[in-house]
């Protein structure tokens, strides 16, 4: 049994022993095919990536990145178990597990083993029986084989189409490796009209690199036609392939020599040119030496055969001038110390090099406009920007023009682009150019100029236009409390139906035509800054859309029947306009008020001086012993009631209480005593010869008196005014101040619970930062409402239905972002159901609209796509919100010690909110007292004390996450209420400003009391404004100054608008 035993093993050993052999062979043979692939598949990658102009260097490492991958795949899959695949074990536990019928029999039979004998011999038998059968197919896998031929065969497939559809196919790549990129020697003369053998180019690539002056990016054009549309100076990447293989290329340009190009692979054609003038390429092909040899003999050795490709053009793009466009009247009349109210804007295709003001007088002829044009430059620049804009901030005195001059005034842009070269020599040898060249002078413009049109400046002294925007001003409040009264008369014709609204809508626009036209006539279609263009812009905005809201509700072809809601939107549409009317009516009746009183006090000043100097002419005649004569009594006295009249006049527009009473009865006083001295003087020289003015003078001496008591009374009061008004400046001042510092104390506050979260519960960071989230979500899905009522506008094109289901969107949003400052998971859920739902019947009404079908006169509105998107996005706002709030419940309870910092907090929120409850009464006060408030602040200030007492009520609970939410919520409010009565502040001053230019100040908007050769366009160090940059003003020098003047320090209530008057300069 031994013997048999033996033998059985020794077979089954040497069976092993050659089906390993094989299997190595197998191994080694796939290895060879997979690697071959592996090749085949490199080459195809790079004759792609040549074929396609990919960088040489980069198309290299690509394909030594994949070899190197490939070839350790290879590695790793046939040769890194090369040590454990020489040993048979290796092999009979492949067998054994491929071959659960062995049952380990095999693995006994060659392993070294211990055990019974006739176990052993038994194992070694069946082993046999089973070994014999297998191959070595059988052991290596074959699916590797398999796959390799497949992959092998199409490989070849895709090496072949390569070679047929690729400029630079496989054979060409392997042909042509060890010569790749040759360029001929040296530059070839050839004669354009010379006749060559024609050779067909296609795949023609152009990339045109521009020149930096026109500021755009590079273009790539494939598939080209080979003609070259470009500015001058710019550069462009040519490559092409022909269609047979040549030793050497050239490109020709017009009669030029032809330059030798790079030539790889020897079809692929590479190079590069600049084009700087029109006419047209060519490519010149050099055929092989060997070609030459066979076809020519030795003699071609001396002159090689060429081939050219067709003549493609060069065009040069025309460079058009820049387009110059301004927002101003046709006429503009405006006092010499005024910025000239025009805004401009210039773009050029290839870019800008500087912007000038031009002005020549009215009534210039042709033949004068080149001698008596004047300009000036508003800006340079050297990096040649696309656009431009900006506005004038210069005044008709900066341009040397003074009152009664009247001028034609225009915006000149002059691009960038270089000056052309000579056009050639005429017949007697002299050097052609543009005129547009030889005109050039040292520093003078560079490119072709494009002009604006032209507005007539008409330039007029301040006291002459301060008269006329009173004049208008009157005018306007006369419209305005016509308007006012009729639409307080009148009710809202609700009860009679559908008809009745339309006729109210019709009868409301006709009684806003008048101040509509009286704004365009004054103000035309340019945005105006001015107060009172605000005031009545706002009215007739509110009034469109008042109008159109009642005829998209009531209207005869809308659908569906009105509700109480709509009842109630069109009756706040209408409280508010009647309400901005009335603010309309006092600011400007206030302003004309004001101006009366000021132009009061300016005559009664002039009169005091009048009677002033005749006290002192009087006194000096007593001293020489000399009498007045009637005619200079006379005089005086018609000087004295010329003035008397103006100042009667004048005070008509005062206020009825108060300043009126007080200047008429001292008006009327003076006015008798003159009449008084007239009669007595008339007397007195028909009853004597000889006039004595003793007691007229007398008389005189108590009327200059009373004159100068006029004065006094009404410069008193308006030294009180001035004074009110600066303590309420020092009210305004100390009560922001006291505002900045409720706002710090209360985020203390909230930023201590932060901070003793993170300590001591450090596990809800994730909690504070979900509930964070969960508010910016709030936030901004209530603002994109707004936007998305904002898109409709007064809701045209659009059903009523529509608008309203917006509207209620927007108040349960609101509410949702309030409860989600609160912090509150519960009140929060309860908002977030009625939201989603008014959202949902929100994107229903906007899919009807876009869907349903619209009669000619009802277009679809341009915004409907912007308020779908809007709608979309505050449905994934509201679905990420309740996913956040289902991932709140996996937090535990607040810990004690937040629990306990929030009972310690709780008192101190309550001064707080005493604190803040004592600012509301000061606000309201403040914004008593200021013309231009509306109560926002206040407004503002009692929600901050709202949120201030539930943060207070939280905190009690110790509910330290919400009562966080609501401190900084109430902070917010502040900051708001704070910023509203600053903005306040500011359109006073606004309202002062325009009051100054009713006035005819001589002193213009920012003007200071420097030289003249100071203007507008330079920095004032005080204030921090900064003009556009200067003619000679490098950039860096432009930038220091507006560095400089953003660092100057303003009033802390006036940072506000400093910002914003930045902000809009760098937008210029």
């Amino acid at each position: 049994m031994h013997s048999a035993e033996q033998s059985f093993r020794e077979q089954s050993v040497f069976w092993l022993t050659q089906l390993k052999k094989k299997h190595l062979r197998l191994e080694l043979a796939a290895l060879f095919l997979w690697s071959i692939s592996l090749l085949m598949f490199s080459v195809a990658v790079l004759s792609v990536l040549f074929s396609f102009r990919v960088n040489h260097y980069a198309a290299i490492g690509s394909l030594l990145v994949l070899l190197a991958s490939g070839s350790w795949l290879l590695w790793y899959r046939f040769l890194s178990a090369r040590s454990e695949r020489k040993e048979l074990l290796f092999y009979a536990r492949v067998l054994e597990k491929q071959d659960s019928k062995f049952q380990g029999r095999l693995l006994v039979t060659v392993e070294e083993t211990v055990g019974a004998s006739f176990l052993k011999d038994r194992a070694a038998q069946k082993a046999w029986e089973r070994l014999k059968l297998k191959e070595a197919e059988d052991i290596f896998p074959k699916d590797v084989w398999v796959w390799g031929k497949r992959l092998s065969i199409f490989l070849v497939l895709i090496l072949v189409l390569c070679q047929m559809k690729l400029p630079i196919g496989p054979l060409d790549l392997l042909r042509t490796f060890n010569n790749a990129g040759a360029v001929a020697q040296k530059s070839i003369s050839v004669d354009q009209e010379e006749q060559f053998e024609s050779v067909l180019v296609g795949q023609i690539v152009l990339e045109y690199i521009f020149p930096e002056y026109t500021g755009m990016s590079p273009i790539l054009v494939s598939n080209s036609d080979g003609t070259i549309h470009a500015p001058l100076g710019t550069k462009v990447r040519i490559s092409a392939r022909s269609e047979r293989s040549f030793g050497a290329a050239y490109i020709q340009i017009n009669d030029a020599d032809a330059v030798p190009v790079s030539l790889s692979f020897d079809r692929l054609v590479e190079t590069e040119i600049e084009v700087d003038q029109p006419g047209s390429w060519r490519l010149l092909f050099e055929e092989k030496e060997t070609e030459n040899k066979s076809s020519k003999g030795q003699q071609a050795k001396e002159k090689k055969r060429l081939y050219s490709s067709a003549d493609y053009l060069i065009e040069i793009d025309g460079d058009d001038p820049p387009v110059v466009t301004i927002e101003a009247e046709q006429e503009i009349m405006i006092p010499e110390n005024r910025p000239i109210p025009l805004k401009w804007s210039a773009r050029d295709d290839y870019g800008i090099e500087r912007i000038v003001i031009e002005w020549v007088p009215q009534d210039s002829s042709l033949e004068e406009l080149t001698t008596v044009r004047k300009e000036r430059i508003l800006r340079k620049s050297e990096s040649y920007p696309l656009q431009l804009a900006g506005k004038l901030r210069i005044r008709p005195a900066d341009l040397g023009l003074f009152p009664g001059e009247n001028v034609k005034l225009k915006i000149a842009a002059y691009d960038a682009h270089p000056p052309p070269e000579p056009l050639g020599a005429d017949e007697f040898g002299e050097t052609l150019l543009e005129s547009s060249v030889s005109q050039r002078s040292e520093g003078g413009p560079i490119g072709k100029r494009g002009d604006s049109m032209e507005v007539v400046l008409k330039v007029v002294s301040p006291k002459l236009m301060g008269q006329q925007m009173i004049d208008f001003h009157n005018e306007l409040l006369d419209i305005l409390l016509d308007v006012l009264a009729d639409t307080l008369e009148e009710e809202i014709p609700f009860s009679k139906g559908r008809s009745g609204m339309v006729a109210w809508a019709q009868v409301l626009n006709k009684r806003f035509e008048p101040l509509d036209q009286v704004y365009k006539k004054q103000w035309g279609n340019v945005p105006s800054l001015e107060f009172s263009a605000e005031l009545i812009k706002q009215i007739l905005t509110d009034s469109g859309r008042l109008m159109r809201l009642v005829l998209t509700t009531y209207g005869e072809d809308v659908v569906g029947r009105t509700t109480d809601k709509d009842k109630e939107v069109v009756l706040e549409s209408y409280n508010q306009e009647i309400e901005n009317i009335e603010r309309a009516v006092f600011l400007i009746d206030l302003m004309l008020r004001k101006v009366a009183f000021e132009q009061v006090v300016e005559r009664s000043k002039n009169v005091s001086q009048l009677a002033k100097s005749a006290n002192v002419k009087r006194a000096e005649l007593k001293e020489a012993n000399k009498d007045m004569s009637q005619q200079e009594i006379l005089q005086e006295l018609e000087t004295y009631d010329r003035n008397l009249r103006k100042i009667e006049r004048l005070s008509e527009g005062l206020s009825k209480t108060g300043v009126q009473p007080f200047v008429k009865s001292r008006t009327m006083e003076a006015q008798r005593l003159s009449a008084q001295i007239r009669k007595r003087s008339q007397e007195l020289s028909q009853e004597q010869d000889n006039f004595d003015s003793e007691e007229i003078e007398q008389l005189l001496g108590q009327l200059s008196q009373d004159l100068q008591d006029l004065a006094a009374g009404v410069q008193d009061l308006l030294e009180r005014q001035k004074q009110e008004e600066e303590d309420l400046q020092q009210q305004m001042e100390d009560l922001l101040k006291e505002m900045e510092q409720l706002q710090k104390d209360q985020l203390s506050l909230a930023e201590e619970l932060s901070q003793k979260r993170e300590l001591e519960d450090g596990d809800r960071k994730e909690l504070v930062d979900l509930w964070d989230r969960i508010v910016f979500l709030s936030q901004e899905a209530h603002g994109t409402s707004e936007e998305c009522l904002g898109f409709m506008d007064s809701g045209q094109g659009y059903r009523s239905g529509t608008l309203r289901q917006l509207v209620y969107l927007e108040q349960e949003l609101s509410g949702l972002w309030k409860a989600a400052r609160t912090r509150d998971a519960k009140e929060l859920e309860k908002r977030l159901f009625p939201s989603s739902r008014r959202h949902s019947i929100g994107e229903s009404v906007i899919e009807t609209e876009k869907n349903r079908k619209r009669p000619s006169f009802d277009p679809r509105p341009e915004s409907l796509p912007q308020v779908v998107g809007g709608l979309r996005s505050i449905g994934q706002n509201l679905r990420e919100i309740e996913r956040l709030l289902e991932k709140m419940s996996d937090f535990q309870d607040e810990s004690q010690a937040m629990q306990e910092l929030a009972g310690l907090q709780e008192p101190i929120q309550g001064d707080l909110n005493e604190d803040a409850s004592g600012l509301v009464p000061k606000i309201q006060e403040v914004e008593a007292e200021l013309p231009t408030a509306n109560g926002d602040a206040s407004r503002l200030m009692e929600e901050a004390v709202e949120l201030m007492g539930l943060a207070k009520g939280y905190l009690r609970q110790g509910e330290s996450l919400s009562g966080e939410g609501l401190q900084r919520a109430a902070a917010l409010k502040i900051e708001l209420s704070r910023e509203k009565l600053q903005q306040q502040m500011q359109e006073m001053q606004q309202m002062q400003q325009q009051m100054q230019q009713m006035q005819g100040n001589e002193k213009g908007e920012g003007q200071s009391n420097s030289s003249e050769e100071e203007n507008s366009e330079q920095l004032d160090f005080a204030t921090g404004e900064i003009g556009p940059l200067e003619e000679k003003m490098s950039l860096e020098e432009y930038r220091s100054l507006l560095l400089k003047g953003m660092s100057a320090a303003v009033p802390e209530e006036y940072e506000g608008l400093r910002k914003r008057y930045y902000e809009e300069l760098v937008q210029e």
